[in-house]
């Protein structure tokens, strides 16, 4: 009885000490930049393992700022970086605050997003549905 309350109380511990890893770790440049002009260029929504890349024509300025404001305005997103190139956000879970990280940039006319996560292979397509709540609040077509 003794040895399955001892594995209880290490498993719990591991579990506390993964919890406080993920939600203290910084994220290094690597990490943020991973994906940064990677994927494919063609319009349209590509899935990911673990993310999704946007790739949008013809985005107005307007839009672009709009969008912008729609990520910086989201629960639990944090703006990390940011460049003449591209802006990177990071968006941590709920409940056990996971990060996922979005670079957006620009290439002329033409919008990327790339939304992936960190950890793990799988979201369950979060990043995919965030981008596109993302995009339909900026007033940016499918």
């Amino acid at each position: 009885m003794k040895i399955v309350l001892y594995f209880f109380v290490i498993l719990g511990i591991l579990v506390v000490a993964a919890i406080v890893y993920v939600r203290v770790t910084s994220l290094n440049a690597g990490q943020l930049r991973a994906y940064a002009g990677k994927g494919p260029d063609t319009l349209g929504d590509h899935v990911t393992p673990g993310g999704i890349k946007a790739v949008r024509a013809a985005v107005t300025d307007a839009q672009f700022d709009a969008l912008l404001a729609a990520v910086a305005a989201s629960d639990r997103t944090l703006a990390v970086e940011s460049d003449a190139h591209a802006q990177v956000f990071v968006t941590r879970s709920k409940l056990w605050g996971f990060p996922d990280v979005a670079t957006i940039w620009r290439d002329g006319e033409t919008l990327h997003v790339h939304s992936h996560l960190v950890y793990g292979k799988a979201d369950l397509g979060v990043n995919a549905a965030r981008v596109r709540r993302w995009l339909a609040s900026a007033g940016i077509d499918a």
